[in-house]
């Protein structure tokens, strides 16, 4: 079967961008690995979904992309489609509630709350995530969880139906959402009203900081930690010089 003519003309009335051959290692943090056979661009919801529905239906392999900090493409590259929702990266407030696309960092999503004065998703500050994928991985930190502050989430099911699942119908564990082959499309948050800027409290203050560029995280993947320097031993205690 011609799968590229099958994709394309499926999804040609969709809202995606496909193409082939696209390189996936400036995609990751590690910068390894080889291409995608497919990579498609969901550009709304219902695009992902109609994507899902596309693959299940040609039985074509379907993987989903997020920030790319946690992975490793093989040098041989990827069959199948791989999917990315970067382009779902809207971020809307209604109250202290803020709902945030896949695609939205969390360094963007805890800029956004703060500077309209919502605090409690600061606990995230450092995981180089994507929202989606903080969702599916139950990203914690230890401030605590993505899903301290999580309202309910929209995902497409493996069918490629659209669903809303509140916070009560989810059991994640330790570092597990517990959505299995779910794909998550966006997230909203019960945040709580705060000041603004100086006056917040100190640990979104200190999060803004730790969001700065790091060398560091910007060459890693995953967990990094800084070497403590050793103190310069204190001089009262060495023993007096020989005369």
């Amino acid at each position: 079967m011609n799968h590229s003519a099958s994709l394309r003309a499926a999804l040609g009335e969709v809202p995606v961008v496909v193409r082939e051959s696209v390189a996936l290692a400036p995609l990751t943090h590690v910068r390894i690995g080889g291409p995608s056979a497919f990579f498609v661009e969901a550009l709304t919801l219902d695009g992902a979904a109609a994507t899902v529905r596309t693959c299940r239906e040609l039985d074509v392999p379907l993987h989903v992309l997020g920030g790319g900090s946690n992975l490793l493409v093989a040098d041989g590259g990827v069959e199948g489609v791989v999917m990315t929702l970067s382009r779902l990266d809207s971020l809307v407030r209604d109250g202290t509630a803020i709902a945030a696309g896949a695609g939205v960092s969390l360094a963007s999503l805890m800029r956004g709350t703060r500077e309209i004065g919502l605090a409690g998703l600061e606990v995230l500050c450092g995981v180089p995530a994507v929202v989606g994928g903080a969702v599916a991985m139950n990203a914690v930190t230890r401030g605590g969880s993505t899903f301290d502050v999580l309202a309910s989430v929209t995902i497409v099911d493996d069918t490629g139906e659209i669903r809303v699942l509140e916070r009560g119908d989810l059991t994640p564990g330790y570092r597990d959402g517990g959505l299995g082959d779910f794909i998550v499309l966006e997230r909203s948050s019960s945040c709580t009203k705060t000041t603004r800027r100086a006056s917040m409290p100190a640990s979104p203050i200190r999060c803004a900081a730790a969001m700065r560029p790091s060398p560091c995280l910007a060459a890693a993947s995953g967990a990094c930690s800084r070497t403590p320097t050793a103190p310069p031993p204190d001089s009262s205690s060495r023993p007096p010089a020989a005369s």
